[in-house]
């Protein structure tokens, strides 16, 4: 949630940036250019951080989604079989398994092997 709210503030700032420069352009040409520099890296920063966010929001939802299936299938959860079918390293697979026992997604008295 930080990535998003960092990435929106950053990419808003580059925005204003832009306008800013664009509406107060006095003809000095070296400190357009730097301003326009940083205002298109303060966008990029905030566009970069804000996939980066979505991208691990949406992993998160899958391994809690297939936990779930997983733990009312076989009344467990395998970090393994869940790591090798996500494609994602098993430490990363457990911190999202806590992280929904947390939010109240999974119970915490299940079976986590």
């Amino acid at each position: 949630m930080m990535r998003l709210i960092l990435g929106i503030f950053l990419g808003v700032s580059g925005l204003l940036g832009i306008a800013f420069i664009a509406s107060h352009y006095f003809g000095k040409y070296t400190w357009v250019v730097f301003g326009l520099f940083v205002s298109l890296m303060l966008l990029a920063g905030g566009g970069i951080l804000t996939y980066l966010n979505k991208k691990r929001s949406t992993r998160k939802r899958n391994v809690t989604e297939k936990a779930l299936k997983m733990l009312r299938r076989d009344g467990k959860i395998d970090t393994a079989a869940l790591a090798e079918e996500e494609k994602l390293p098993e430490f990363d697979v457990r911190v999202y398994i806590v992280t929904s026992q947390r939010n109240g997604l999974i119970p915490f008295d299940a079976d986590i092997s």
